[in-house]
């Protein structure tokens, strides 16, 4: 104590010696001896059994307020104008004994640590505020003090708040440095804005994380994971209008084009919007139903997010996000043929098997994602050759490929219809029970799975038949409608694959009945197609003439 006491009375010798005498030179060795000593004595003596906390705390504290003093009456000296060695001086005092500080409360164990960084920041603030309206400093100095204020609230944040308050804080931040910079045009709050977004978004994923971790029930909607994603979205979406009038958006070691930068934090407004959805549906639907219909549910958010993406997209003229959208929706169509529909049919089975009822949520659900995967599928066709200038080979292999996936989702729906219409012949009656030796569950679910493997066998002998037949006449009056070579030939492609799979596969094993039946309606569909066909065939005989003009 006594020690630092004369090292205090010294340095306001030396300052007043340097402030009449112009000495600046004697004013930032006082700084750089004082925090040596102070920072090598701390280091040796913090931990001991005889280190004093208060005492040190107390030393940290008069020192900094000694040297940022001093630096407000050499800025009266100098009429408010600060050399480059002044403002790195203002800097290193700063955060070099908040520094001191935060070792000394740590070490106590002071539940206070925040607080004291949100009063460095206030005291900066102060700072700032008195150098400019009292003594008309430079307003570079001033948004220095403002920008190292804002960088103890930045820390304050994780130091005193814990979970999606750090995000929230940073968000808003981060919107608010980049308005700042636009406003005060210092770059390097533009890079600051850029650094607490990204730790913003980083924040915010580890948030998400919490949805599995944390056992926390929270209620739909209306929870701070879900609030916090939300905010995170204006605060990007504010950004963007922030940046709407700027070419470039520069920083103190590079610029960026601010198109670029605009389309990238739209860009990150659509993925987090489509995650904190998703993520909340997840969550919520895994706390109130069970089986699958969690998963269906995801689905059909998936599905909603995607249709509304492309529709807005195609009426804002937006070609980029139009293309990746209809990617990402052709593809999702894709799982929903090869897994939705399985999860479908497990659904189905443990619904009738396990509860011993014949209703099931997730069947009614999944006519969300069928609609939706039906206007992705139409869409993807009528606008992605041309979104993305497709020739006309690229242009044929897209409507073709459209068309098989469009019977591929057909395929799977009419299967599942039709085990959903039998559930109720698969279970076994109270007779065929009794039937089975001591009753064994495995037995009966043996029987139940294997009813519904032999009625999905018939429903693709006998019904697809008819589908394929039905939709083989509907794309040919389509390619007709539209004078469409590629669906006329991808029509009767598909009627030649189902009069081949009809005598190959299909009348093997197949009821009498059911045979008779796919024979008949196939035979009607083919002389309709044929009927229609000899019709327009004028017509088609003048395209063919005028494609080869």
């Amino acid at each position: 104590m006594v020690f630092f006491s004369y090292l205090i009375v010294l340095n306001i010798g030396i300052l007043a010696v340097s402030y009449f005498k112009k000495w600046k030179l004697v004013n930032l060795l006082a700084f750089v001896s004082s925090t040596l000593m102070f920072g090598i004595w701390l280091s040796k003596e913090i931990g001991g059994e005889e280190f004093v906390h208060a005492h040190a705390f107390s030393f940290a504290l008069i020192f900094y307020l000694l040297f940022s003093i001093s630096s407000v009456i050499n800025n009266i000296k100098s009429k408010g104008l600060f050399n480059g060695i002044e403002r790195a001086t203002i800097i290193a005092n700063t955060f070099l004994y908040f520094g001191f500080s935060y070792l000394v409360l740590a070490d106590w164990q002071s539940s206070f640590i925040g607080l004291f960084t949100l009063l460095f920041a206030f005291y900066n603030v102060s700072y700032a505020s008195i150098l400019y309206r009292r003594l008309g400093s430079d307003k570079t100095n001033i948004y220095l003090l403002v920008g190292i204020a804002l960088s103890f609230v930045t820390l304050a944040v994780p130091l005193q708040f814990e979970g999606n308050q750090i995000t929230l804080f940073w968000a808003v931040e981060a919107a608010l440095l980049l308005w700042l910079a636009k406003k005060s045009k210092v770059n390097s709050f533009t890079l600051a804005s850029l650094l607490v977004q990204l730790l913003a978004i980083i924040s915010l994923i580890m948030d998400w994380f919490r949805y599995a971790s944390d056992e926390s029930d929270y209620t739909i909607i209306f929870n701070p994971i879900f609030i916090t994603g939300l905010v995170v979205i204006g605060t990007l979406i504010f950004s963007k209008i922030i940046l709407k009038e700027l070419d470039t958006l520069k920083t103190k070691f590079f610029s960026l084009p601010a198109p670029m930068y605009r389309s990238v934090l739209a860009s990150l407004a659509i993925i987090i919007s489509y995650f904190v959805g998703i993520l909340e549906t997840s969550y919520q639907a895994h706390s109130y139903f069970a089986g699958q219909t969690p998963y269906i549910l995801g689905f059909s958010y998936h599905f909603i997010f995607l249709s509304i993406l492309v529709f807005f997209s195609l009426r804002t003229s937006q070609k980029a996000l139009s293309r990746i959208g209809l990617l990402i929706g052709i593809t999702s169509t894709l799982l929903l043929v090869f897994s939705f529909y399985n999860l479908l049919e497990v659904d189905l089975i443990n619904v009738n098997f396990s509860e011993g009822s014949l209703t099931s949520l997730a069947f009614n659900l999944h006519y969300i994602a069928l609609i939706l995967s039906l206007y992705i599928l139409y869409t993807f066709f009528k606008h992605y050759p041309q979104l993305a200038q497709a020739h006309d080979k690229t242009k044929r292999s897209i409507e073709w490929f459209t068309l098989l996936i469009l019977v591929s989702l057909l395929s799977q729906e009419v299967i599942i219809q039709g085990l959903n219409m039998g559930m109720a012949d698969f279970y076994p009656t109270a007779q065929e029970i009794t039937e089975f030796a001591l009753n064994e569950a495995y037995q009966i679910e043996s029987f139940v799975l294997d009813e519904f493997w032999n009625a999905k066998i018939q429903i693709i002998k006998s019904a697809w038949p008819i589908l394929w037949g039905f939709l083989a006449f509907i794309i040919l009056l389509a390619g007709i409608k539209k004078q469409s070579k590629n669906l006329r030939i991808g029509a009767l492609a598909l009627l030649g694959l189902t009069i081949l799979k009809l005598f190959i596969y299909d009348i093997k094993d197949v009821s009498e009945t059911g045979k008779i039946v796919a024979f008949i309606l196939l035979g009607v569909l083919i002389l309709v197609i044929s009927f229609v066909y000899q019709k327009i065939k004028k017509l088609v005989v003048d395209e063919n003439s005028n494609e080869e003009k």
